[in-house]
């Protein structure tokens, strides 16, 4: 969707994800916090920048509390690729 420029559909999607997600009894932070870093930028593109910020500082705070050896990583970055993406993306705030 997001390819596409369907970003009102990408973030239904995304909300969709996310409650799947939360249902799991764990949840690998690391993951989560590369989709809400996904999600941010969706509304980027929507020129939301309240809720970019918002689901950019959900993706830090999943990212601090990442445990890097009970924990996968995101399904596109490494954790390390996910952690500078996030800064880059907030220092252009």
């Amino acid at each position: 969707m997001e390819k596409s420029n369907r970003y009102l559909e990408a973030t239904k999607i995304w909300q969709r994800l996310f409650m799947r997600i939360y249902e799991f009894l764990i949840q690998s932070n690391g993951y989560v916090a590369e989709c809400h870093f996904h999600h941010a930028n969706i509304y980027r593109q929507l020129d939301n920048l309240k809720e970019s910020i918002a689901e950019l500082l959900k993706a830090v705070k999943y990212m601090r509390e990442y445990e890097a050896s009970e924990e996968l990583d995101g399904p596109c970055f490494s954790t390390k690729g996910i952690k500078k993406a996030i800064n880059r993306a907030l220092s252009l705030l």
